[in-house]
Order: C-alpha cells, then structure tokens, then sequence
C-alpha cells in the first residue's frame, strides 16, 4: 500500500542529502525528486552550488530540482549551467530547466548553445524547445545566425517538427 508522501520520511532524506556518504546523497537526491518533495528545494539548492560536493551529487540534485520542478529553483540551476565546466552536470542543469519552464531561464539556456560540449548545445536547445512559444520563437532568432548555437538551433527545431 502506497503511503502519503507526508507519512514517509522526507526529514531522513534531506539529513542525508546534507551528511551522509556520496553515494546515499545521490540516492536521497533522486527520492527527494521523485517523491516531487517540494519542502526538499532548499536542500537540493544548497548541494547543487556546492563546489566542494561530489559531482554525482550535484547532478543528482539538479535533475530532482527539474522533477519538483518550482520556478523558485531556475536562478540556481541557470548559474551552475553558466558557471560550471562540467558537461554532465551543465546538462542536468539545462535539462532541469526545460523541465521547470521557468522563461526566467531562457538566458541561461540560449548561452549555453554556445558551449564547446556538443552535449551541452543540444540539451540546452532541447531545453529551449520545452519552453513553449517562447522558446521556439528564440531557437528560430538563433537557427537564423550562424555558429554552433545556430547548428545546435536548428537541429532541435528540425526534431520538434518531425515529432
């Protein structure tokens, strides 16, 4: 029998999010996301921008933020995708974003075309994609340039018309 997510220990997860190994923090990251533990953001906030943190961790944390998915957490995620030199963990970010839907992240995201990851480009525009009119009107301003940003614009455009 499926208990409510109130009744389930939510406050267990967040302390090992905070202390516990690498590994069970990764594991708390992902069952904080899904559980979809809003109560849980500032937490996953604070392990996100830690540069001291594992980036398992990290990236873990990122995707749960994309899960919950509270506008409150597009600031934070937009600067770890403008700031970290990490692909995968720029790719959580990016995909969390899109996840999110926040237009507040449409900076972050059109920047993030321009990265030297070409795993990066495509996440950010597929994150672009996800944004709604919005999004797509800027993948069209950007296919029309010239660049990565641009190959990376079009590529996510072509797969939004050939759904």
């Amino acid at each position: 029998m499926h208990r409510p997510v109130e009744d389930q220990p939510l406050p267990a997860l967040r302390e090992a999010l905070r202390s516990a190994s690498p590994g069970d923090q990764v594991l708390a990251a992902e069952q904080l996301g899904l559980l979809g533990d809003g109560t849980g953001t500032g937490v996953l906030e604070s392990a996100l921008a830690d540069e001291g943190r594992a980036l398992p961790v990290r990236r873990a944390a990122a995707t749960a933020l994309g899960r919950i998915g509270w506008t409150r957490s597009t600031d934070p995620l937009s600067r770890v995708l403008a700031q970290s030199v990490d692909p995968g963990l720029r790719c959580a970010a990016a995909e969390a974003l899109g996840r999110i839907g926040d237009p507040a992240g449409l900076p972050a995201l059109t920047a993030g075309l321009a990265s030297p990851a070409p795993e990066v480009r495509r996440t950010c525009a597929g994150a672009l994609s996800r944004l709604g009119a919005e999004g797509r009107e800027w993948l069209g301003v950007l296919a029309a340039g010239g660049g990565v940003a641009a190959d990376a614009a079009r590529e996510a455009l072509e797969a939004i018309t050939s759904r």
